[in-house]
């Protein structure tokens, strides 16, 4: 993280080391995540040819978990620049994709028992991250914009 961009978002030597911290180990899951999810894709290719394995639903899931793990660390790195809607985006999708777990882990029979469980673990990863986002001084370093005074219309 840069200087620039904690100084910015913080107002004091240990608000920032915190949120260095708490990015630090968002950065952290979220290589983890990525790695599992190549590495279920790799054994996807690896046991291609076994059916009770690897069907269709895996290469889908599979192609895109490994896309929104990758998508959320370039979220996470440019929250950590600052950026509030890279902050807000992973804030939100690191609440929506465990949710998108949940039904993986409860829908019967298409997806094989080893892909449930690395969702599972995708998803607690990507949960974790989700409570880190939303401690009050990692919020906090992202205030909500003003919103302006609509005119109307009417007015112009």
């Amino acid at each position: 993280m840069s200087n620039t961009a904690i100084n910015t978002m913080t107002n004091t030597s240990g608000q920032r080391s915190e949120l260095r911290g708490v990015f630090r180990v968002a950065a952290g899951l979220l290589v983890g995540y990525i790695a599992i999810s190549a590495a279920a894709l790799v054994f996807a290719v690896v046991e291609r040819h076994n059916s009770g394995l690897v069907n269709g639903v895996v290469w889908i899931r599979g192609g895109a978990v490994l896309a929104s793990s990758i998508l959320l660390y370039v979220l996470c790195r440019f929250a950590e620049k600052g950026r509030t809607t890279a902050y807000r985006r992973l804030r939100l999708l690191s609440f929506i994709i465990p949710c998108g777990v949940l039904i993986i882990i409860i829908a019967p029979g298409e997806y094989p028992t080893w892909m449930k469980i690395e969702q599972v673990v995708c998803g607690a990863l990507v949960l974790t991250i989700a409570i880190l986002m939303s401690q009050p001084q990692v919020r906090a370093a992202f205030p909500k914009p003003v919103k302006k005074p609509s005119r109307s219309r009417a007015f112009r």
